[in-house]
C-alpha cells in the first residue's frame, strides 16, 4: 500500500474520529492498537522508501466477545 492511498482513504473521514485496528489470522479478528510508525530508512527496487506501521495487543486480544 502506498502512504498516499492510506491519506487518501482517511481523509474521507473527520479528522477527530477513532482509529480501530484488527489483526486478522484464521478468520479471526483480534484487536490491536498502533505501537509505531517508523521510516525504515530504505529503499526497494523501485527507489521507494518505505514506512513501516507496528501493532500491538491490547487487553482484548485473546477474548472471544468482538
Amino acid at each position: 500500500m502506498k502512504v498516499g492511498t492510506l491519506l487518501e482513504e482517511l481523509s474521507k473521514f473527520d479528522y477527530d474520529d477513532n482509529l480501530v485496528l484488527y489483526f486478522l489470522k484464521n478468520d479471526e479478528l483480534k484487536s490491536c492498537q498502533l505501537e509505531s510508525i517508523i521510516d525504515a530508512n530504505y529503499e526497494d527496487d523501485e527507489g521507494f522508501t518505505h514506512v513501516e506501521l507496528t501493532i500491538e495487543e491490547t487487553e482484548l486480544w485473546n477474548s472471544k466477545t468482538f
